[in-house]
């Protein structure tokens, strides 16, 4: 219902109104990351409520489990949905903030060597494989990077803890999985034979 836009002409028949614009909209329609997160916290915010909802459901009263459990999530949704919007504004600074300091950013640990070519490879990789990330990964990379605990960035950005290892997760495997992923290999591998 998120990725059919009929979530929120469900919302407006029960009188809860959420109008997201069309920037959220956008985010929404190419992030299945943000989709499943806000379908996940919404579900959260109803199993919150009642450790049973199921429980409380008469099949007498003539509404089925399922028109049960939608209503339940429908209640909840303009909550979370606020919350996510809030967060997602959030991340949007702190790009910015990021971006406008990313002169003064420090090199990322195990990229220095002695050889000033193989340094000027490592970047350049580092460089290319951060451009293939995903602006929110791209966040979380730089505070991962910067010594930040994973529990505080997703503090920061108002997701899940969890959400921070699959975001993680899915771009190494892409790198992995792309010829990026190469290159990656090659300059690790030349860094350590330096070193040894």
């Amino acid at each position: 219902m998120i990725r059919s836009q009929r979530v929120y002409e469900r919302c407006r028949t029960q009188g809860r109104f959420v109008t997201p614009t069309p920037a959220e909209l956008d985010a929404l329609r190419g992030s299945p990351e943000d989709r499943d997160d806000l379908a996940g916290d919404t579900l959260l915010k109803v199993l919150e409520q009642a450790e049973q909802p199921w429980t409380t459901w008469d099949a007498r009263k003539g509404a089925s489990l399922e028109t049960y459990v939608v209503g339940a999530l429908l209640l909840h949704f303009p909550r979370v949905f606020s919350s996510w919007r809030k967060a997602r504004r959030h991340r949007q600074e702190l790009r910015r903030h990021l971006a406008a300091d990313a002169g003064t950013a420090p090199t990322p640990a195990g990229t220095g060597t002695a050889d000033p070519a193989l340094t000027v490879v490592a970047r350049d990789v580092l460089e290319r494989a951060l451009r293939t990330a995903d602006p929110d990964v791209r966040v979380i990379l730089v505070l991962v990077a910067a010594g930040h605990p994973r529990r505080a960035v997703a503090e920061q950005l108002g997701i899940s803890e969890r959400a921070v290892e699959g975001r993680l997760h899915r771009f190494r495997k892409q790198i992995r999985d792309s010829a990026l992923g190469q290159d990656v290999r090659d300059v690790l591998r030349e860094q350590a034979s330096l070193r040894a």
